[in-house]
Protein backbone atom coordinates (compact mmCIF):
# COMPACT_ATOMS: atom_id res chain seq x y z
CA UNK A 1 0.00 0.00 0.00
CA UNK A 2 1.26 3.70 -0.76
CA UNK A 3 1.45 6.19 1.41
CA UNK A 4 -0.05 9.94 1.25
CA UNK A 5 1.76 12.94 1.02
CA UNK A 6 1.17 13.57 5.01
CA UNK A 7 1.99 9.60 5.78
CA UNK A 8 5.62 9.99 4.01
CA UNK A 9 6.20 13.58 6.08
CA UNK A 10 4.81 11.79 9.24
CA UNK A 11 6.85 8.62 9.15
CA UNK A 12 10.31 11.18 7.64
CA UNK A 13 10.29 12.55 11.16
CA UNK A 14 10.22 9.73 13.08
CA UNK A 15 13.48 9.05 14.70
CA UNK A 16 16.34 7.57 12.61
CA UNK A 17 17.21 3.69 13.30
CA UNK A 18 20.18 3.47 12.11
CA UNK A 19 23.26 6.05 13.00
CA UNK A 20 26.44 5.73 10.76
CA UNK A 21 29.84 6.53 12.93
CA UNK A 22 32.72 7.95 11.38
CA UNK A 23 35.82 10.25 12.03
CA UNK A 24 38.96 10.27 13.97
CA UNK A 25 38.30 12.94 16.06
CA UNK A 26 37.63 13.32 19.68
CA UNK A 27 36.73 16.61 20.30
CA UNK A 28 33.21 16.72 19.98
CA UNK A 29 30.57 14.43 17.88
CA UNK A 30 28.35 16.13 15.43
CA UNK A 31 25.07 14.48 15.17
CA UNK A 32 23.44 15.01 11.79
CA UNK A 33 19.88 13.42 10.14
CA UNK A 34 18.93 14.41 6.53
CA UNK A 35 15.41 14.33 6.59
CA UNK A 36 14.45 15.78 3.32
CA UNK A 37 14.85 18.63 0.34
CA UNK A 38 11.94 20.30 -1.20
CA UNK A 39 12.06 21.87 -4.97
CA UNK A 40 14.92 20.37 -6.81
CA UNK A 41 15.69 21.00 -9.47
CA UNK A 42 14.81 18.27 -12.60
CA UNK A 43 18.73 17.70 -13.73
CA UNK A 44 16.97 14.97 -16.26
CA UNK A 45 16.38 17.67 -19.17
CA UNK A 46 15.87 15.40 -22.34
CA UNK A 47 15.35 11.79 -20.82
CA UNK A 48 12.85 9.75 -20.71
CA UNK A 49 9.03 10.69 -20.13
CA UNK A 50 8.52 11.10 -16.00
CA UNK A 51 12.56 10.53 -15.40
CA UNK A 52 13.43 13.18 -12.47
CA UNK A 53 16.23 13.82 -10.55
CA UNK A 54 17.56 10.60 -8.33
CA UNK A 55 18.63 12.99 -5.22
CA UNK A 56 21.19 11.68 -2.69
CA UNK A 57 22.74 14.00 0.08
CA UNK A 58 26.77 13.95 0.04
CA UNK A 59 28.43 14.65 3.62
CA UNK A 60 32.12 16.16 4.46
CA UNK A 61 33.37 16.98 7.33
CA UNK A 62 37.06 17.13 8.00
CA UNK A 63 37.96 13.44 7.60
CA UNK A 64 34.28 11.94 6.97
CA UNK A 65 33.06 11.70 3.58
CA UNK A 66 29.52 10.10 4.17
CA UNK A 67 26.18 10.08 2.21
CA UNK A 68 22.60 8.87 2.06
CA UNK A 69 20.45 6.22 0.03
CA UNK A 70 19.62 7.24 -3.35
CA UNK A 71 15.99 8.07 -4.23
CA UNK A 72 14.80 7.74 -7.32
CA UNK A 73 12.86 10.26 -9.52
CA UNK A 74 11.94 12.55 -7.07
CA UNK A 75 12.03 16.18 -6.61
CA UNK A 76 10.56 16.45 -3.02
CA UNK A 77 13.03 13.59 -1.44
CA UNK A 78 11.96 12.55 2.25
CA UNK A 79 14.77 9.49 3.87
CA UNK A 80 12.37 7.28 5.55
CA UNK A 81 13.78 6.66 9.18
CA UNK A 82 14.96 2.88 8.12
CA UNK A 83 17.36 4.25 5.55
CA UNK A 84 20.76 5.80 5.62
CA UNK A 85 20.24 9.13 6.43
CA UNK A 86 21.63 9.25 10.24
CA UNK A 87 25.42 10.27 10.93
CA UNK A 88 27.59 10.57 14.02
CA UNK A 89 30.30 12.43 12.99
CA UNK A 90 33.66 12.70 15.52
CA UNK A 91 35.20 15.54 14.77
CA UNK A 92 38.87 16.80 15.64
CA UNK A 93 38.71 20.62 15.81
CA UNK A 94 35.26 23.08 17.00
CA UNK A 95 36.05 25.53 14.17
CA UNK A 96 35.89 22.79 11.02
CA UNK A 97 33.37 23.40 8.18
CA UNK A 98 30.68 20.70 7.11
CA UNK A 99 29.79 20.58 4.08
CA UNK A 100 26.30 19.35 2.25
CA UNK A 101 25.77 18.69 -1.54
CA UNK A 102 23.17 17.58 -2.92
CA UNK A 103 23.12 15.57 -6.34
CA UNK A 104 21.79 13.62 -8.88
CA UNK A 105 22.62 10.31 -9.03
CA UNK A 106 24.43 9.13 -12.63
CA UNK A 107 24.82 5.17 -13.44
CA UNK A 108 27.98 6.53 -15.00
CA UNK A 109 31.37 4.73 -14.95
CA UNK A 110 33.23 7.50 -13.19
CA UNK A 111 30.44 8.50 -10.26
CA UNK A 112 29.77 11.70 -12.64
CA UNK A 113 26.92 12.94 -10.58
CA UNK A 114 25.28 16.34 -11.46
CA UNK A 115 25.45 18.83 -8.93
CA UNK A 116 21.98 19.97 -7.73
CA UNK A 117 22.56 22.55 -4.82
CA UNK A 118 25.37 22.74 -1.75
CA UNK A 119 26.11 24.21 1.41
CA UNK A 120 28.87 24.91 4.25
CA UNK A 121 28.13 25.54 7.85
CA UNK A 122 30.89 26.46 10.20
CA UNK A 123 30.07 24.50 13.48
CA UNK A 124 30.49 27.23 15.50
CA UNK A 125 26.69 28.06 14.34
CA UNK A 126 25.74 25.03 15.74
CA UNK A 127 24.05 24.64 19.13
CA UNK A 128 25.15 22.09 22.09
CA UNK A 129 22.13 19.52 22.72
CA UNK A 130 19.96 20.47 20.09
Amino acid sequence: TWLTKEEIHDAAWEPSRNWVEAGGGSVATVHIEVLGCDNLANTEVGAAVGDMTDPFVAICLEDSMLRTDVLHDTLNPRWMPWSTRAFSIHVMHPTSYLMLGVFDYDNAPLDDHDPVGRVSIHLENFQQNT
